[in-house]
């Protein structure tokens, strides 16, 4: 009996852990929500200008035969892709960090684009593939208080031409879908289902409740995907040039501190989720031990009775 109430204490001590996680998880993932979310339509008709800038931009210099003056303006860059991966340095973050990683890994590997880790657990999971490709490996807190911490790791991807970074996106308490998005305004995003992909391939063997579930899904879900948009020419006050070199640095940057935002509020609610999962198994477990201690105490007692009786009914005779 002892030990089974050692094992009780012990469990009630890890529940007590566990739902203290999960209220820290909670709060933080309120206090960033709003803002990202609120953020999201913006931003991504951002994008889409961005893109149209600097295919804007891209049309001109073409028609220039001298590039000097234009390309005095823009972002320098080494011509290059960077695919990058936001995951995290600690885990307890649910599904959503390994189902990041998986389209991570399956773009990086078939592509030439050089590979970006940001946290330890990604690092982690590309060194168990084995793989002769090299990555850059920058350290990011999972709670990032000084944006200051960023720097660093804007400052290297800034130089690339074109950037596609991988993170979780929140879509709703339940629900939380890896994504691919385009920072360098190379690509528009196209609204499909996060696991669209996967699940078109078995659409013949699937039933109509389940192709249902699936084009209701894809209402909510976001993913990235590259699509070619009609040529529109534009005027652009006060320049072309202005304006490109407004959007390649500070456009630039606020949609990759809208990435990692995105990423963490993907985290913050995968947790909470991971850990509310967790606390109800431990208290389904306290419950057993519980019975299980009470079924000892009464057998404990009984036993006492029965020799309490039998001392009784050898005086008696």
């Amino acid at each position: 009996m002892k030990k089974s109430e050692r094992s009780y204490k012990s469990l009630s001590f890890v529940k007590e852990v566990v739902d203290a996680y999960e209220e820290i998880a909670a709060l933080r993932m309120r206090n960033v929500k709003n803002e990202v979310v609120n953020n999201r339509l913006y931003l991504d008709s951002l994008r889409d200008v961005f893109y149209k800038v600097k295919s804007s931009y891209k049309r001109e210099l073409r028609l220039y035969e001298s590039k000097k003056d234009l390309s005095s303006y823009a972002r320098r860059t080494n011509g290059k892709t960077a695919i990058v991966l936001l995951s995290a340095n600690t885990g307890l973050y649910g599904e959503i960090i390994p189902q990041t990683f998986e389209k991570f890994a399956e773009n990086a590997m078939r592509s030439k684009a050089d590979i970006v880790i940001v946290g330890r657990v990604g690092a982690l999971y590309f060194e168990r593939l084995k793989t002769k490709k090299t990555y850059k490996y920058f350290d990011l807190p999972d709670v990032i208080k000084d944006q200051n911490l960023t720097e660093g790791l804007f400052e290297y991807l800034s130089r690339y031409d074109a950037i596609i970074v991988h993170h979780g996106r929140y879509e709703n308490i339940l629900n939380q879908e890896p994504v691919s998005s385009s920072i360098s305004g190379d690509a528009l995003r196209d609204r499909v289902v996060g696991e669209g992909a996967e699940e078109g391939l078995n659409l013949k063997n699937a039933s109509d409740e389940k192709i249902a579930e699936r084009k209701e899904k894809s209402n909510t879900l976001v993913t990235s995907r590259r699509r070619k948009l009609p040529e529109t020419r534009y005027l652009f006050e006060p320049s072309l040039l202005e304006v490109v070199k407004y959007f390649e640095f500070s456009i630039l940057e606020l949609l990759f501190n809208q990435a990692i935002q995105e990423s963490n509020l993907s985290k913050y609610a995968s947790r909470m989720i991971g850990l509310n999962a967790s606390s109800d198994r431990i208290q389904k477990k306290l419950g057993s031990l519980h019975n299980s201690l009470m079924f000892e105490k009464h057998r404990a007692e009984s036993k006492k009775q029965l020799n309490k009786l039998s001392a009784v009914y050898g005086r008696v005779r």
